[in-house]
């Protein structure tokens, strides 16, 4: 295998892959709202994809690794993603537009799974360049979202839709290239996961990193909509996604720096801090250029927390329960998402857009409290600790 070659393939489908769901995500819940659906009915319809995000990626996993036929999968999603975006140019109702996202969620859910896996297959023992990978997919996703912002892409919905379509389409076309060896994972439920998985403080763990990330997708869902209640346009709405995801990009690559030097427990107990401030700010503050300013917050709420859930978990696991327990991790995470998709859209539709906000907050410290909790307990614990954002 030519290596430099498929390192650009593999950085280019990053960078448009996570640069349509850029063009889209962020402005999907104020777009619905322009089009007259109200916060319960967007809350049900974005509940869809977290939710998606739990059930589909086994599946198209599971076929991957049986047939063989990663690469081709990925192609499907790819393409899939594009199309099925596409029937999002047609003004639905709530019912019609709950199924399109339904449908787009089947092919977007396991694009990112399939992605990490031929990354890993391709690189050939090359671990440590994963994250110089991924990061260009963060680089897409906060270039794309700044971009329609500032085009007040909601207002042009045509040009938000079509955008994305073509951007998943040049995803696709970045995989041509690629000749990845699939293999039959042999990973599963083994001895080690029940075990791991018995350990009072993983699921306290599991049980915290849900409500943590329930407050974070509060924020997914409702940015946008609680900047259009302060009159506030797509601009801002786009300038304040990418600041954080130009602050996450900071985060990840000075991480090396100083991550390994602080136990996990603490790293989530800080960054769970961190939300709650940034929530209660969001909630509190009416001015545009202090709410863009905590948006910084991104890079250590988002950024440094997921590097520290992954560390925990890996550290925790052995060669053959590593995917099955960052599964099972991230099935957590999209559990809270869903809720706090469909609870959040009721308290904004009752109490107004500043009460999500609270929500959240209040998830943050319920998160911060375990979190400490899980820091005093381990103090004197001998875990075993392994720095997974360094090179090898």
């Amino acid at each position: 295998m030519n290596y430099h070659p498929t390192l650009r393939s593999l950085r280019l489908f990053y960078f448009f892959s996570f640069g349509a769901l850029g063009s889209l995500f962020p402005f999907l819940p104020l777009l619905l709202h322009k089009r007259g659906l109200g916060p319960s009915q967007i809350g049900w319809i974005m509940m869809v994809i977290p939710f998606a995000n739990v059930v589909i990626p086994p599946i198209w996993g599971f076929a991957a690794d049986a047939y063989r036929i990663r690469l081709p999968l990925l192609r499907l999603a790819a393409t899939g993603s594009a199309l099925t975006c596409l029937l999002l140019l047609t003004q639905h109702g709530f019912f019609a537009t709950l199924a399109v996202v339904a449908l787009f969620s089947l092919f977007r859910a396991p694009l990112t799974s399939l992605a990490d896996a031929a990354s890993v297959a391709s690189l050939d023992g090359r671990s440590h360049e994963f994250s110089r990978i991924r990061v260009f997919g963060s680089v897409g996703f906060g270039l794309f979202v700044a971009t329609l912002g500032w085009l007040d892409a909601t207002d042009h919905p045509s040009l938000l839709i079509a955008s994305t379509a073509v951007v998943y389409l040049l995803a696709t076309a970045t995989t041509l290239s690629l000749s990845t060896p699939s293999t039959v994972s042999k990973t599963g439920m083994s001895s080690d996961v029940r075990r791991v998985l018995g350990r009072p403080s993983v699921l306290v763990f599991l049980a915290m990193s849900a409500v943590y990330y329930a407050g974070h997708a509060i924020f997914d869902v409702y940015f946008g909509l609680r900047m259009a209640s302060l009159g506030l346009g797509d601009s801002v709405v786009g300038a304040g996604w990418a600041i954080g995801i130009a602050s996450e990009i900071m985060v990840l690559l000075l991480a090396p720096r100083f991550f390994r030097f602080v136990r996990m427990e603490i790293w989530l107990t800080v960054c769970a801090v961190a939300a709650a401030l940034r929530w209660l700010g969001i909630a509190a503050l009416s001015c545009a250029d202090a709410l863009l300013a905590l948006q910084s917050l991104h890079g250590i709420t988002f950024g440094l927390w997921y590097l520290s859930l992954v560390t925990f978990v890996q550290t925790r696991a052995d060669e053959n329960s590593r995917t099955s327990l960052q599964a099972i991790a991230l099935s957590c995470t999209g559990i809270g998402s869903s809720f706090a998709s469909v609870l959040g859209g009721n308290l904004l539709s009752h109490h107004g857009a500043r009460t999500p906000f609270h929500m959240a907050a209040v998830c943050a410290g319920i998160a911060a409290f375990g979190y400490a909790m899980l820091a005093i307990t381990s103090r004197n614990q001998n875990q075993p600790h392994r720095d997974i954002s360094s090179s090898e």
